[in-house]
């Protein structure tokens, strides 16, 4: 997988995805903004039987920070993997292409990508 500046994925086992890939970008989209993830791409798909959300394109600070809104949302870091449920750069480079949802832009509505389930961040 190409990763442009810092990135930073998210593990879903499969016995948490009954709300399916939809439900589970709602509820990570839940607990950001659109002022938090303004210009960042995002990507996800199936790596065996572990669904892997990507976040990418952002500086080493602006990616912190958005790993700590993540952590602050109880409800998406409930469907994480308990063992290993973040993903660092080094590893994302190994994994293949997932499929593109496209970049968030400054009015939260996601550009360029294949699809994001109609979603808009807030």
């Amino acid at each position: 997988m190409f990763i442009d500046h810092f990135a930073l994925g998210m593990r879903i086992p499969k016995e948490n995805m009954d709300i399916g890939p939809k439900g589970c970008m709602e509820k990570l989209l839940s607990g950001l903004t659109r002022y938090n993830i303004s210009g960042l791409g995002l990507s996800g798909g199936w790596v065996e039987d572990v669904y892997v959300i990507v976040i990418m394109g952002g500086s080493l600070s602006f990616m912190r920070n958005v790993y700590r809104r993540i952590l602050a949302n109880e409800d998406f870091c409930a469907l994480l993997c308990k063992d290993r449920p973040f993903i660092e750069n080094n590893r994302l480079a190994r994994m293949p292409e997932l499929e593109s949802f496209g970049m968030v832009d400054e009015n939260g509505a996601f550009l360029g990508g294949n699809c994001c389930f109609g979603l808009t961040v807030r």
